[in-house]
Formats: structure tokens, sequence, C-alpha cells
């Protein structure tokens, strides 16, 4: 009976630790806040990588904000706002749209007006305080690490 009992607690211990695993390149193992938790936030870009360059300087400012959705939505609504150095005359432009995890949580897919153009960001890293992520747009390849505003 000891060894049953063991035994069962053995296997619960295992199978529950060997379900912590880690969904990211970087990330943590145990979370107490979901995934969608986390994304959800409004995001100011702390560096910006363009195909292994630092472009950081080049962007004035470089905000996401991730809404969650309603109850029906997955993923919620988001908006994008770049403003690209020398040009700090012009006001940013604003993109909205909706967007949603994907790909067991590793993808943020974020639509767009265009039906035919979808844009997938890869999860580096995604902590509360902080969400790295890279993507790519035409040729160039971006990653992008992301603080709380």
């Amino acid at each position: 009976m000891r060894f049953i009992i063991i035994s069962l607690i053995t296997v619960l211990f295992l199978g529950t630790f060997s379900a912590c695993r880690r969904a990211y390149e970087d990330g943590p193992s145990i979370s107490f806040y979901s995934r969608e938790e986390r994304v959800v936030n409004t995001w100011k870009a702390q560096t910006v990588l363009r195909n292994d360059y630092d472009d950081t300087k080049l962007y004035n400012h470089f905000e996401m904000i991730f809404e969650k959705g309603g109850a029906s939505e997955a993923g919620g609504k988001y908006s994008w706002t770049i403003q690209v150095a020398p040009d700090t005359t012009t006001p940013a432009p604003v993109t909205t749209n909706t967007w949603q995890l994907t790909s067991k949580d590793r993808q943020i897919k974020l639509f767009t007006d265009d039906p035919t153009r979808v844009l997938y960001m890869d999860i580096v890293r995604l902590y509360e305080k902080e969400m790295w992520v890279r993507y790519q747009i035409d040729n160039d390849y971006y990653t992008v690490k992301f603080i709380p505003k």
C-alpha cells in the first residue's frame, strides 16, 4: 500500500512539473498570469534591431497598445504608432485593428485593413514587465524589446 501511494505521488509530481515547460526562448517557466494577460498592456520600444543592426535612435516614438477582447473575441484590439526620425514634426500615424495569439501562444497575429496582409510577431520573451518580439516586413527582419509605458 505504501509503495502505491509513493508511486502515485511521484507520478503526480513529475506530471505537474513536466507540464511547466517554457513557451518562449526566453521566458518564465511558471507564471500566475495567462499569456494573453501578459500581452495586454501599453508597450513602448526600448530597443529596435533591424536586420541585426541597432536602429533604436531612428524610432522616436514606437508604441503598441494591446487591449483585451470581449467574451466572444480571441485577443482584442491593438494600436501601433511609429514615428521615424528625423521627421518629428509630422504626427505619428496610428494603425488600429485586432490581434490574437496563435501557434500555441507563441505568435501574435496582427490583422490589418487589407485582409490579404497579416503580420505575425514571434514572441521571444514575455513577462509582465517585458516583451520581446521578432517579425518581418518585406525584406527587413525586426527584433523589438518592449517595456511598459
